[in-house]
């Protein structure tokens, strides 16, 4: 195992890696069995429902889209859009970072409420046709 020199922190103090947590993390529940076909649709459903389920409680968008669930949709890259798409327009939530950070584009007017920024993209999926 490689060793790393000290980290420093901000007011001089100094953090080595022996005084970090482990790093042997379980991200197994965050992998997806394969990146395409029945798998993707049954990861992303199940990374749907985690995120629902444990960012449900949060008054705060910002820390909803930093949970694992979340980002591994991100992930998951365009394969996923016709999913992501179909569940935002069958259950709007907040899938609108995620649509841009997949997709690079934000068809979104400024200004636009909830139900216009799900339009817009609801519209332009059905444009490229990816959804609905």
């Amino acid at each position: 195992m490689r060793k790393h020199g000290p980290s420093h922190l901000r007011g001089g103090s100094t953090v080595s890696s022996a005084d970090m947590p482990s790093q042997n993390i379980s991200l197994r529940r965050f992998q997806t069995e394969t990146e395409n076909g029945p798998g993707l649709a049954h990861s992303f459903r199940q990374h749907v429902s985690m995120w629902i389920e444990e960012t449900g409680h949060l008054s705060s968008i910002t820390k909803a889209m930093m949970h694992p669930s979340y980002l591994r949709i991100i992930g998951m890259g365009r394969d996923v859009l016709p999913l992501l798409l179909s569940e935002l327009k069958s259950s709007p939530e907040h899938w609108f970072v995620a649509l841009n950070a997949i997709t690079g584009e934000d068809p979104v007017p400024d200004g636009a409420s909830f139900g216009e920024a799900v339009s817009a993209w609801i519209n332009w999926g059905e444009e490229r046709h990816l959804c609905c």
